[in-house]
C-alpha cells in the first residue's frame, strides 16, 4: 500500500505535520499489511514502487493465474516473520516515517 492512497493520505499529512495520531494509524497500517499470509498481486501502475525482479514476478503471476488464485511462490508469508528483523525494522521506520514525503510535503507546508 502506498501510503499517499487516498484512504491513508490525510493520516500521511498528519503524520507531516507532526500529529502523533498521523504516525500511529500510519504504523497500524503498517502492521496489518505486513501481517498478510497471502503474497500481493501489484499492478503495472505501481510495479515501479518495488524494488523486484519483474521477469519473475510476470511468471508468478502467470502461475497465480493458471492455478486460479491458489499459487504461491516459495518463501511468501508474513513480512515481520519472513524478513531478518534488522531489514524489517528499517522498513517500517521507512514507511511510517518517510514514505510519500516527497508527494505530500507541498500539501503540509
Amino acid at each position: 500500500m502506498v501510503m499517499s492512497e487516498p484512504d491513508t493520505l490525510s493520516y500521511t499529512i498528519s503524520h507531516f505535520k507532526s500529529q502523533a495520531s498521523g504516525t500511529q494509524m500510519r504504523s497500524l497500517i503498517f502492521d496489518k499489511y505486513a501481517s498478510i499470509e497471502n503474497p500481493w498481486i501489484v499492478s503495472d501502475s505501481v510495479i515501479d514502487y518495488f524494488d523486484i525482479d519483474k521477469e519473475t514476478s510476470k511468471k508468478n503471476a502467470l502461475e497465480w493465474w493458471s492455478h486460479e488464485g491458489e499459487f504461491q511462490p516459495t518463501n511468501t508469508g508474513p513480512a515481520k516473520v519472513k524478513m531478518e528483523t534488522g531489514e524489517f525494522t528499517k522498513w517500517k521506520n521507512y514507511a511510517v516515517l518517510e514514505a510519500a514525503r516527497d508527494r505530500v510535503i507541498k500539501k503540509v507546508s
